[in-house]
């Protein structure tokens, strides 16, 4: 089992133990291209593009100038634990046992704008770049177009390591699984949703359903699950199964609203 996640549009470098960064990136020569084009930019260029704040804007700039294809210790951090916001939140990369890292380093993979799919523990240089951006390249206009298939062609490579009963579980965002031709994936694939009751309907919380596919992958990661039908057992923050919804390749999961919880 492979499970994937989103990036975060921030990230955390003081609270990310960087002397667990122990690989470089499977793409860097490509995240190195996509840094050159982006060295092009000025502050107000980047403004424009990822449509964002003049101090973001600002800060952005600021990274990809340090960015370095070395891959310095003092500019390095383990993926995993640098990612900030709801689905890392969630997830606690800091506070997973140590026992747990080899099952983290062979099940979770976080899908990346600029570094295309990263490991755990992958050195990873401080960027903002969303996956969703138009950011021209002598691939096109977007990073869609930029990864093409190698972010599919690692997933298999991977997928196809760990044998025939392997699946994806994917726990990405829509704008990031775009990013993967899922016809082409040669295993199921398990998508989640997590949702909250609303009368008689159910309603997407962003933030919410964002941590709860981080406090997913971590359920995974501390019960080490390999098996589909394990999935359905998670009941992390009031989170149940909707079985009148679901189905093996599609998990729905439900909460009462704030209020409603006890």
């Amino acid at each position: 089992m492979l499970m994937i996640l989103s990036p975060s549009k921030t990230m955390n470098p003081d609270k990310s133990n960087s002397y667990l960064a122990e690989s470089i990136p499977a793409f860097k020569d490509d995240a190195l291209s996509l840094v050159n084009s982006l060295k092009q930019l000025n502050v107000e260029e980047i403004k424009k593009m990822m449509k964002v704040s003049d101090d973001i804007a600002s800060e952005t700039f600021d990274c990809i100038q340090r960015f370095k294809k070395t891959y310095p210790a003092s500019n390095c951090y383990p993926a995993a634990f640098l990612f900030d916001g709801g689905v890392y939140t969630g997830l606690d990369a800091a506070s997973i046992k140590k026992d747990d890292y080899e099952f983290l380093k062979k099940h979770l993979r976080i899908l990346s704008g600029l570094y295309g799919v990263l490991k755990p523990f992958d050195k990873t240089q401080p960027y903002r770049l969303e996956m969703g951006s138009r950011l021209q390249t002598d691939k096109g206009t977007n990073l869609y177009q930029y990864w093409g298939e190698q972010i599919t062609n690692i997933i298999n490579k991977e997928l196809k390591s760990q044998g025939k009963k392997s699946f994806l579980l994917n726990l990405a965002s829509d704008e990031y699984f775009k990013s993967v031709k899922a016809e082409k994936i040669i295993r199921p694939i398990v998508h989640v949703e997590f949702k909250e009751i609303a009368g008689s309907d159910f309603k997407f919380i962003s933030y919410d359903a964002k941590k709860a596919r981080g406090l997913m992958a971590r359920y995974v990661i501390d019960n080490h699950i390999t098996d589909m039908e394990a999935l359905k057992d998670f009941s992390s923050e009031g989170y149940v199964l909707e079985k009148s919804l679901s189905s093996d390749l599609s998990l729905m999961f439900v909460r009462p609203k704030p209020k409603d919880r006890k």
